[in-house]
Order: structure tokens, then C-alpha cells, then sequence
């Protein structure tokens, strides 16, 4: 368990109530990482959700030929292991500690018991998860850009579609 308030800093924490954090605390633990440590990898069973508090972190995949390929990175403030709350709960990429590295690690079998109890944390939970996917695929898109030689995809500036 952590203090409720650590939970404060995170986005995710803005829609939820007092009594949904403590909820929440009760089902973490920190754990701490030195530079140039595998937090995770490509593959495994995702156990937990962590929630970056400090630090910086490279996300990989393996490409065929057996090379890691970077991917991204997350910063404080973002959330890792997202794969653990959705099927087949298997990791997606990998995360390499650049600096000294703080998470708050959350047990995901709990998390989502928690979200099955109270759909409304898992409303926010998911909102925040989709958040985290959207972003990291933009970012995907831009380094695909880049390698192939293209210019940086530009926002669409058309209206919706009706």
C-alpha cells in the first residue's frame, strides 16, 4: 500500500474520488529500478500496471531479426504496462531504464477486480489507458515518417466525419 496522496500527481487521479484513490493505494507498492534495468519485457504475462513517477524509460520491440527497436519513451507522470489490463494481458513492448527510475506498481488481477466492483475507476482507468495508446501511436506514426524518408504526418484538417 502507498499514501493515497502519491496518487494525486497522475492524471488519472484528477476523476477519481478520495475513497476510489485509497481504493487504489491499497493495491500498490513501489518499486525502484537503476539505470540501464529491464523493467519488462516484450511477451510475458502482464502482471501490473505502473505509473512512472520519476525518471525515464525507452520502450522497445523486438524486431524479427532479434534487435531491440526503440519505440518510444514514457517520462514521469505516464503509465506502463497497460497490456496487463486488457486480454491477452501480454506484454507489448519492452522498458529499459534510462535514469533512476520510481514506479508505483499496480496489481493488475486487483485493479481489475476494483473495475469490476466500481465500473465507474474503470471508466476513468480505461480513458486514461486509451489516452496513453493514442499518444504512443502518434509518436509511432512521426519515427515511421521519419525512417521511411517522408515528412512528419500533418493533424488532419478536415471536419469530422457526419
Amino acid at each position: 500500500m502507498i499514501p493515497p496522496d502519491r496518487l494525486q500527481r497522475f492524471p488519472l487521479a484528477c476523476d477519481l474520488s478520495d475513497d476510489r484513490l485509497r481504493a487504489i493505494a491499497s493495491i500498490c507498492r513501489e518499486r525502484s529500478y537503476g539505470p540501464g534495468q529491464w523493467i519488462f519485457e516484450e511477451g510475458f504475462p502482464a502482471k501490473s500496471v505502473m505509473l512512472l513517477e520519476e525518471g525515464e524509460v525507452a520502450l522497445t520491440c523486438r524486431l524479427e531479426n532479434g534487435r531491440e527497436a526503440s519505440v518510444g519513451r514514457a517520462a514521469a507522470g505516464e503509465l506502463l504496462g497497460w497490456s496487463a489490463l486488457l486480454p491477452p494481458n501480454r506484454l507489448t513492448a519492452s522498458a529499459l531504464t534510462k535514469s533512476p527510475v520510481r514506479v508505483i506498481e499496480i496489481d493488475a488481477a486487483e485493479l481489475r477486480s476494483l473495475c469490476d466492483r466500481d465500473p465507474a475507476v474503470g471508466y476513468v482507468i480505461l480513458q486514461h489507458v486509451a489516452r496513453t495508446l493514442s499518444q504512443r501511436l502518434e509518436s509511432a506514426r512521426v519515427q515511421l515518417a521519419v525512417v521511411s524518408g517522408m515528412a512528419a504526418p500533418q493533424p488532419a484538417t478536415r471536419g469530422a466525419p457526419e
